[in-house]
């Protein structure tokens, strides 16, 4: 598959991963590790959310301010990049869902290359 690393600092990691898509829903795994845990979920998300989520990270990048949310439809799993002042980038959310046996909640600071990795990511593979 197409595994793109959007952040990889020390004690810190986001990637994505593109699986596949069935009748107008995208699958892709989300990997995280936030000071020393880690954990990987996969997001269903319908073409629609994913347009919306790539018109809001272009906006988000051309204004440098908001927020972007990517929120699985399977559970209550999500991840959410909020635009701080100066491009700084706060990256939170939780991945697995509360429902499942093991679930990680995350917070980590990182910048605005983030979302343009996203905007690049969501390019390829949202029709």
């Amino acid at each position: 598959m197409n595994e793109v690393t959007m952040v990889a600092a020390e004690n810190t990691k986001l990637c994505v991963e593109y699986l596949y898509k069935v009748d107008g829903y995208h699958t892709m795994r989300f990997i995280v590790e936030s000071q020393g845990f880690k954990g990987a979920s996969n997001f269903c998300i319908s073409n629609v959310d994913l347009i919306e989520v790539l018109t809001k990270t272009e906006s988000v990048l051309k204004e440098l301010r908001g927020s972007v949310e990517i929120s699985d439809q399977d559970s209550d799993a999500h991840i959410m990049m909020t635009m701080t002042r100066f491009g700084h980038l706060i990256v939170n959310g939780q991945i697995g869902g509360s429902c499942d046996d093991h679930s990680l909640k995350f917070t980590f600071d990182s910048d605005q290359t983030v979302l343009d990795k996203l905007r690049s990511f969501l390019k390829e593979n949202v029709e």
